[in-house]
């Protein structure tokens, strides 16, 4: 008798409402802690973040908060399914920015507030060196930038980081783009190769300056139709 299969996870992909930016914080740190190819010293995010706390929760959100009202070309998206009462439950989620005009790609260093976990250096280094590459090969062009995708652990596996990302390649094409970017660690980069995204070229980081262990590698990767 062969093995019995799981039932398929039921889910749908919707537009997120600013009632969601808690949970969709509390959903980005938790997927980012527990990257499953990386250890505590060598998570980018948590050399960048620290560990999960209610600090960096609220400072996500005000940003996700901020991007929802602020910025037309930000679009967030979340994967609902049901719980086990029957209410909806928020599983995993992303963010695209569709820049329908041509963009002109440049980086600011942070300045801002950011939480006392933080390490506002490694921020900028990997920031800024991710954007120096999507600035060498997007700057002036129509495209569709993926920024986040995040799943909480307990679902990977089960189709919903690929329906995200189907969801947000249809929703870019719909406005006319057909030339997508993203930044992708070791964890996402394979998911992202199985939808038509290409290495263009990888940055690096050393993060024992900043308490982690070894060497971080970002792929900067595009997928045009």
């Amino acid at each position: 008798m062969g093995a019995v299969r799981p039932p398929k996870l039921d889910f749908k992909v919707i537009p997120a409402t600013e009632e969601d930016c808690m949970t969709l914080a509390q959903i980005q740190a938790i997927a980012y802690d527990n990257a499953k190819k990386d250890s505590p010293e060598t998570n980018i995010y948590q050399r960048m973040f620290g560990s999960y706390n209610e600090e960096v929760n609220k400072f996500r959100e005000q940003g996700i908060l901020g991007k929802m009202r602020q910025d037309p070309t930000a679009h967030f998206f979340k994967a609902v399914t049901q719980d086990e009462n029957g209410q909806e439950k928020i599983i995993g989620w992303t963010l695209w920015f569709y820049f329908t005009n041509p963009k002109i790609v440049e980086f600011s260093k942070i300045e801002d507030q950011w939480p006392s976990t933080a390490n506002v250096d490694c921020a900028n280094e990997f920031i800024g060196d991710s954007t120096l590459v999507r600035a060498k090969y997007m700057s002036g062009k129509r495209f569709g930038w993926l920024q986040t995708l995040c799943v909480l652990p307990e679902y990977v596996g089960n189709g919903v980081g690929s329906g995200l990302l189907r969801h947000g390649f249809s929703a870019g094409r719909g406005l006319g783009l057909n030339d997508f970017w993203v930044e992708a660690t070791r964890d996402g980069h394979d998911l992202y190769e199985k939808f038509g995204f290409r290495d263009v070229e990888a940055t690096s980081m050393d993060l024992d300056k900043y308490g982690g262990k070894g060497t971080a590698y970002i792929w900067g990767m595009r997928c045009t139709d």
